[in-house]
């Protein structure tokens, strides 16, 4: 990823998995499905093809899945 695209990307992500109020946080400091959101957002960082998700969104409340799943929709179009 160039340099100056990371803060666009970081952004894009933060905003995309609603997790702006961790984004300084270390994740030992965050809950289960932000780890999870976080996994998500890291595993896209490089545009990848193809990505393995084995259920990115097990104990997400609705709003937090569907935010995944709008995201993950996203970025692969």
């Amino acid at each position: 990823v160039p340099y100056q695209s990371i803060s666009r990307l970081v952004n894009s992500y933060l905003s995309g998995l609603q997790i702006h109020e961790h984004a300084d946080k270390q994740t030992h400091q965050c809950s289960g499905g932000t780890r999870r959101k976080l996994s998500f957002a890291m595993a896209m960082v490089g545009n990848p093809k193809v990505v393995l998700l084995d259920e990115p969104s097990t104990g997400m409340d609705p709003r937090s899945k569907r935010f995944l799943w709008d995201t993950v929709l996203a970025s692969f179009q």
